[in-house]
């Protein structure tokens, strides 16, 4: 007898900065493997990650931005942020993790950042809408 096999939605994965974090850890050219272990590691890196970045309002450091260039290569961008936390960068961290979009208080909690800017605090807006359409 064969094991089932059940697919596993989007939805049921939880997290959207994490789902988004564990998709840029995959090659855009590459066969995406979203799967519970894969989502859950998403989320630890997150949480170690808010744990060390300082809100600024950096622009995102020039290593991700040369990465993203060559070929949209998020898995070398997603290495330079892991490499900010090993090393106590939390403003590059922070920058990067804003301009990717993967900076979510819900993952991050606010317990683990150091200061937490009122755009992400629970009930307030989240400043300019992102598509440039006046609100």
């Amino acid at each position: 007898m064969t094991p089932q096999h059940r697919e596993t939605t989007v939805v049921e994965l939880g997290a959207g900065a994490a789902f988004r974090l564990l998709t840029l850890m995959t090659h855009y050219r590459q066969p995406l493997n979203y799967t519970h272990a894969k989502m859950e590691e998403a989320v630890k890196i997150l949480s170690r990650w808010g744990r060390v970045a300082e809100p600024c309002e950096d622009g995102p450091p020039l290593e991700v931005l040369e990465a993203l260039t060559d070929d949209l290569n998020t898995p070398k961008a997603i290495a330079a942020m892991h490499r900010y936390r090993a090393n106590g960068e939390g403003r590059k961290l922070y920058a990067a993790m804003r301009f990717l979009g993967i900076y979510d208080a819900g993952v991050c909690f606010p317990s683990e950042v150091k200061t937490l800017p009122d755009d992400h605090i629970a009930g307030h807006d989240q400043g300019p809408d992102t598509i440039g359409l006046a609100q």
